[in-house]
């Protein structure tokens, strides 16, 4: 979860401790009353300050506050609903016109992204999502396989308690819905499927809330239920504290480390180091890299052969391929890579961040041909 996720899950936690002072409060105060003008500034100042926070649930939010009304504007025939969807919106554009060149922009490039499939189909890619997202929810991302496995024993226990919550139906859960299949669309654009629960984090205090209220509900069964799913946190606790256990590696790869290695075995002139830009943080690693090696993000073949000319006429002496273990690019571009260039070059892999017993479990159950040993390969590859 990088630093706008946790800022945006504190700030909705804050909101909802406040109770009166978050957007879901306001949206459905001028849901149930849309002539209130008091509550228009309130909702719209509320929604541009989770716009500033993070485009994703405010659009979800916004979206779904702007189906309840118009439905209700057509259903009950009352204008005011539109008035006030008017006035919101309005105002929300005002508040947030300083920033709104910047969100156009993160638009436009999701809507351009790629992400990869670790599934290798659409379909059961959602099943993944949805699957890793439940578990970040409940239980975190550290998890080692024996943890995993008293989850799933518990999984039907909490998915009772939250379905007890839901009853009666709390009035933030219809927005909430909404806006977090809205987001849950949104994400899957521009992410893969390690990354959808940080994109989603702010559904995770509603989840909470819905385990609160079917603990409410059912006392002792919820105390018990309770008290197991506790046991399970001292684990996992303990993973996030020494570094082991991620499920999403992305968290623990030593950028730092392995962009020490590349620049002390490296002439700044004469080294070409190719990044790998689906798999990897390549962002993280141009800065690291900056100053120590010439730097180029692998998109396609013409890379490669560039790379080649420069090897063959002497201005290169090294070519490092800065890759993940498992190569995540449309036409395995990186694969390639290793390939064309280690025919005429000494190719010396350094490998970094062993996978794990779950993660081997896990590529088999995803059914991956070709299973990696570690997470990222730094291969150097030298002139003959």
């Amino acid at each position: 979860m990088d630093p706008s996720d946790t800022f945006l899950f504190l700030w909705l936690d804050f909101l909802i401790l406040c109770k009166r002072k978050f957007p879901i409060h306001f949206a459905t105060a001028l849901i149930t009353d849309p002539a209130r003008r008091r509550y228009w500034l309130a909702c719209a100042a509320c929604l541009a300050a989770l716009f500033y926070v993070h485009y994703l649930p405010a659009m979800g939010l916004s979206l779904a506050f702007s189906g309840v009304i118009v439905y209700l504007a057509i259903r009950r025939k009352q204008p005011q609903f539109l008035l006030a969807l008017g006035a919101v919106t309005v105002a929300t554009t005002l508040l947030f016109l300083p920033w709104i060149l910047h969100l156009a922009e993160t638009i436009g490039m999701v809507a351009n992204d790629k992400p990869y499939l670790a599934s290798g189909a659409r379909s059961h890619e959602h099943l993944l999502r949805l699957a890793y997202t439940a578990v970040s929810f409940a239980y975190g991302e550290t998890l080692s396989l024996a943890a995993v496995c008293a989850g799933a024993l518990l999984a039907p226990l909490l998915a009772w308690l939250a379905w007890r919550g839901v009853h009666p139906s709390p009035k933030w859960l219809p927005l909430v819905a909404v806006a977090a299949v809205c987001a849950y669309f949104g994400a899957v654009n521009s992410v893969s499927y390690s990354f959808i629960p940080a994109r989603l984090s702010f559904v995770y205090p509603f989840f909470l809330l819905l385990l609160a209220g079917g603990a409410e509900y059912r006392p002792k069964a919820g105390a018990a239920i309770m008290g197991l799913w506790l046991l399970l946190a001292p684990f996992t606790l303990y993973s996030y504290y020494t570094g082991a256990n991620f499920l999403n590696k992305g968290y623990v790869i030593p950028y730092q480390q392995i962009a020490g290695s590349i620049a002390a075995r490296s002439h700044p002139e004469r080294t070409l180091v190719l990044l790998d830009c689906y798999g990897t943080d390549s962002s993280i690693f141009r800065q690291c890299l900056r100053g120590h090696a010439q730097v180029a993000m692998l998109h396609d073949e013409q890379l490669i052969a560039r790379a080649k000319t420069s090897l063959a006429n002497g201005s290169l002496d090294t070519v490092w391929l800065l890759r993940a273990g498992h190569d995540a690019s449309p036409a395995h571009i990186n694969d390639a890579a290793e390939r064309e260039l280690s025919r005429t070059l000494d190719a010396h892999r350094h490998l970094f961040v062993p996978y794990s017993a779950m993660d081997r479990l896990m590529m088999s159950v995803l059914g991956w041909r070709v299973r990696p040993t570690h997470v990222i390969a730094a291969i150097e590859m030298v002139r003959r």
